[in-house]
Order: C-alpha cells, then structure tokens, then sequence
C-alpha cells in the first residue's frame, strides 16, 4: 500500500488500489515517482490495447495525485513542500531555479531558448549596429557643424586682399561658404584670370565684391577696408629669384604691409587682421636642424643670414612680419599671422602659382633632394578663417603638414600615378653638391603642430595633397597623361 503524506493521502490510496486491481499499475507507488513519470518523455509506440490503456490511466492518476497534493495551497502562492522537493529532484530543474520558477508560475516548462548566433554572427549585427550609430552621429554632427559654418559670417563683412592668388582665393571661396560679406582686392578688373575663377564660386553674384589696389598705394585699402570687421592680408609678392629683389621682393612686401595696416587702423570696426606669412620667416636662421629638433612658433628667421644666403624672398616675408608686429604694438591692432610651409593643392585660380609650378616641375623633372615643409591649401585658407573666428586665436601659427624629403614626395606620387613614368634620380644640378651616393644628405626635422591643431586644424595627409594637386593639373591641362 502506497504511503501520502498530503491531506488527502486515504482518497488516493483508495483510488490507486482499485486501479491496481485493474490495470498494470504498481500498488505502491510514492509521490516523487509521480512527478517523474509527469516530465518523463512519452513510452514508445505501441499497438497493444492493454499497454497503452495501462499508460493512459498511470498518467491520469499521477495528475490527480498531483492536483490532490497542490490543491490544499492553491491560491496561496506557495507549494507544498513535498512537491517541491520532488520537482527539484528531477534533472530538468536541478540547479535551474529559473525553469522552476517558471513552471509553477505557468504550470509549463519554460520554451526552449533561441538558438544563439554564432560569435562571428554576434559581431557582424553588433559591428553593424556600431557603424549605424557611428555613421549617424558623425552625419548628424558634420551636418550641423556644417550648418554652424555656414551661419557663422552671416551678416558680417570682411577683407581679403591680394583675392586672386592661390591661397586667398581657397579664403574668398571659404568665407562665402560660411556666409560673410566678401571685399576682395586684385590688380586689375579687367583681366579675366584675376576675377572670373572669383565670379564663378558659390555666394559670390551675392556676397563678393571686387576693388582695385595697389599695395605701393598709400590710402588705396582705405575705402575697401572700411565696414568690415576683419581683414585677411595676403597680398605680397612671391618669387623665389629676382634680379632687383629690393623693389621687386622687399620693398612691395614692406610698403604692402604697412599700406594695408594704416588703413585698418583707421577703421573702429575692424576686430582682427589675419596676416600671410611664411614657414620662410620662421626656419631660416643657422640653428642646427636634426630629427630632434622641433621647428615651433618661437623660431624666427634671421635677415642677416637670409641676406648673405641670397634668400630674398625669405628676407621680405621675415620683415614684412617684423614690420606687422611693431605696427600692431603701437597702433592697438589685433594680428594673428599665419606661416603656412609649402602649399601644394588644387587650384582654383586659371594660371600657375609657384608652388603649383613647383609640384609640375616635381613630377617632369624628379626630386631635387631637398626637405620640404608640405601643407594643403585647404588647410591653409581654413586656419586663417579659424584664426579670425576663434577669439583666443592669437601670435602666429605654424602650418606644416609634414616634413619629407622631395624623394618620398615622389615616391607617393609614383604609387599613385603609375602611368606618370617619373624619374627616379635626383636631376637638379643646383643640389648636386648636397647629394652623397645619389641620395639626399639634407637632415629631416620636425615642425610643430601643437598650436595649429588647437586652432582647430586637422592636418590632410600628403598622399591626398598630392593626388589632388596632379588631379587640378590635369583638369587645368598643365599637365597630360
């Protein structure tokens, strides 16, 4: 005789006894088995009416046992003891208090898990969703920073002089994209490559305004600087050899300079002038240049070498900035300079530059083995708008890229231009003296970056510089292949 210890353990004895009788069903049969046979897998199949009659009914009674030993506890929230010590004994719910939980909870065993993804699986999704994000917020961001720059000269009236040139043009396109009022001198308005590459940009039918000046002229800024709230200066004249460089470099840099600061400091409204100047009145002194040294804001070129180096053009940049500082100091002006090293990038304007024509000699006459300090023209125009519209802007700012040898230069330019067929050896005779085994003696060095960056300034890299300035002189038809 079967043993319960539940309230009603007489009605099931008696129930169990007189099935006994009747069907194969053992005669003792104790709770825990009960529970057991309830989440035990179905008995194979079988045609014996006896066997499956027997089957039917041992399950029948393991139920209502079952629901004879929980009906006491029902809708108390709890479970009698016995039961729960029988449930815990089965291996389903061994050490799985979540199965058991939701089993008495549900009166069913919990559904069996999704199958997880494979890791790889995992990753790709949780990359996905990363990149989604990532992609988002930075779309997000640079539309709104975008916005925030386009806004930020509304309203507002500036001065870029000398606007035809290589740099200032990347300043007149900039600044009517970010919405400012233009004032640009040139030369001459009836030459047609000093004005149409203007007309043609963006904002320009609206916002650009055009005016002749002579940086010889004393007086002839004053009427175009006159409303505006800042000025870019960056009219001088660049050459890198000169017959007369004392009128042809020194001179116009010098009496430039002084023209254009007169006739700012006539003028309340002007808040800032950002001046060109040059990586050429920072480097060229006799320091000694290794790996080690770091070129910064701090260096000054020295006249008296340049002088005697016959580096004139270094020499007029070197005093023109001198002169602009004193000039400054005494007439209350805020100057920021901008000393940018060798721009090379796309042009806007129709007609070669210097630089430009310097990377067009890299390509058709190869390396001269010389180091070079290379920054792009973008980065260039974007630090003197940034140098006027960050109120902690002050000094000067080194911009230099980076520093390399023109052979890597020509190297980048060789992977990305395999059709350009460019020469390998060092051609220019006026180096030959510097070149040891036929490569370049020339130390490398470093020039800061610390201050531009926190201007605001992420330098491009060179491989991008380069192909973009083959990709403008190829549109330009200064160069074919």
């Amino acid at each position: 005789m079967a043993v319960f210890s539940s309230p009603s353990s007489s009605v099931v004895t008696v129930v169990l006894l007189l099935l006994s009788s009747v069907v194969s069903v053992p005669a003792v049969l104790d709770f825990d088995k009960c529970v057991a046979l309830r989440f035990a897998p179905p008995p194979p199949p079988t045609d014996d009416p006896e066997a499956i009659r027997s089957a039917r009914l041992r399950d029948m009674l393991c139920r209502d046992m079952e629901r004879v030993i929980y009906l006491p506890y029902r809708g108390t929230g709890k479970h009698s003891p016995q039961y729960l010590a029988a449930l815990k004994k089965l291996d389903i719910f061994k050490n799985n208090d979540y199965a058991l939980d939701y089993f008495l909870r549900n009166h069913e065993l919990p559904p069996p898990p999704s199958p997880s993804p494979s890791r790889c699986h995992f990753v790709q999704i949780l990359d996905f969703q990363k990149i989604y994000i990532y992609i988002y917020k930075f779309l997000n961001s640079t539309f709104r920073q975008r916005e925030r720059e386009r806004m930020s000269g509304a309203g507002k009236v500036v001065c870029v002089t000398g606007a035809s040139g290589y740099i200032a043009s990347w300043i007149v396109k900039l600044l009517l994209d970010r919405g400012y009022t233009v004032k640009g001198t040139v030369r001459s308005l009836s030459d047609p490559k000093k004005t149409d590459h203007l007309l043609s940009l963006h904002g320009a039918k609206e916002r650009l305004q055009l005016f002749e000046a002579n940086l010889m002229e004393e007086g002839s800024f004053d009427s175009v600087v006159d409303g505006c709230e800042g000025v870019f200066h960056t009219a001088s004249p660049v050459l890198l050899e000169s017959s007369n460089p004392q009128d042809e470099l020194i001179k116009p840099a010098l009496k430039g300079t002084q023209n254009v600061l007169c006739s700012c400091a006539k003028v309340p409204s002007i808040k800032r002038v950002v001046l060109t100047s040059s990586m050429a009145s920072v480097a060229f002194n006799n320091r000694p240049r290794s790996p080690d040294v770091v070129i910064d804001e701090t260096w000054f070129s020295d006249p008296v070498y340049c002088e005697e180096s016959k580096l004139f053009y270094h020499l007029s940049k070197t005093l023109a900035e001198d002169a602009a500082w004193k000039f400054a100091r005494e007439n209350g002006i805020d100057l920021v300079t901008i000393n940018p090293g060798w721009v090379f990038g796309p042009l806007l304007q129709p007609t070669l530059n210097l630089t430009s024509e310097a990377a067009l000699n890299l390509i058709k006459n190869g390396p001269d083995g010389a180091v070079y300090r290379y920054v792009d023209v973008r980065d260039v125009a974007l630090a003197h708008i940034l140098a006027y519209e960050v109120s902690s802007a002050s000094g000067r700012y080194c911009l230099v890229g980076t520093v390399t040898n023109s052979s890597e230069a020509v190297n980048i330019l060789r992977k990305l231009y395999p059709a350009l067929k460019l020469p390998e050896r060092l051609v220019w005779a006026f180096y030959d003296d510097r070149l040891e085994d036929g490569k370049p003696t020339e130390p490398l060095y470093q020039v800061s970056k610390k201050k531009a960056e926190s201007l605001g300034i992420h330098f491009t890299p060179l491989e991008v510089t380069l192909r973009d300035t083959v990709e403008s002189l190829k549109e330009k038809n200064f160069l074919q292949f």
